[in-house]
């Protein structure tokens, strides 16, 4: 007599499937920003926390702009909130013009170097997309790259004369603008610093 002996795989193979699926779950558990872990997302938890993750295109966001939106920059902040309240613009409507145009599209970053940031060693730049897990904690920052891309889109279109302004060699990290009016009302600070 002869046996026909069938091998099976062992029980801790998994299928292609079942190990994309984990991959998925762990991205449904973890921030891409900072890498930290939460349970939110992967188990539908209420956002009760201080601190939770959603999706990107989820995120609520507030209605008005926070004082320290522009790193202190007083001027460009209530600049901003003008065109807003002339325009009709909200909050809201600056989201989803950031995210049609470049999160949609593939063309946003979260980026960090000395560009943007003063002093940082090194660069940093994390794709952000529509189902990009995003910590609150996070989001803030990344809500900041979505205001400063906008307000950079939109310059032409703030009164006169601070929509022919030239930017200031220093950029978002200049140190004089906090405290300088006169320098401020001269020079565009929402731009990247190009002067090391």
């Amino acid at each position: 007599f002869f046996f026909l002996m069938i091998r099976r795989p062992p029980r801790s193979t998994q299928s292609r499937s079942s190990a994309a699926s984990d991959v998925y779950k762990r991205q449904k558990q973890t921030c891409m920003i900072c890498n930290g872990n939460f349970c939110s997302l992967y188990w539908n938890c209420p956002g009760r926390a201080r601190n939770y993750l959603t999706l990107m295109k989820d995120f609520p966001v507030k209605a008005d702009l926070p004082d320290n939106i522009f790193r202190g920059n007083q001027f460009e902040v209530e600049l901003l909130r003008k065109h807003m309240a002339k325009k009709g613009i909200t909050t809201k409507d600056i989201f989803d013009f950031v995210f049609k145009n470049y999160i949609e599209k593939g063309r946003f970053k979260y980026v960090l170097n000395k560009a943007i940031v003063m002093n940082h060693q090194g660069n940093i730049e994390i794709a952000i997309e529509p189902d990009t897990a995003i910590c609150a904690t996070c989001f803030q920052n990344v809500w900041f790259q979505i205001v400063f891309r906008y307000r950079k889109e939109i310059k032409n279109e703030l009164e006169p004369p601070f929509n022919t302004r030239p930017p200031c060699y220093y950029g978002i990290n200049c140190r004089t603008m906090t405290h300088n009016r006169g320098h401020t009302e001269k020079l565009d600070h929402i731009c990247e610093q190009t002067k090391f």
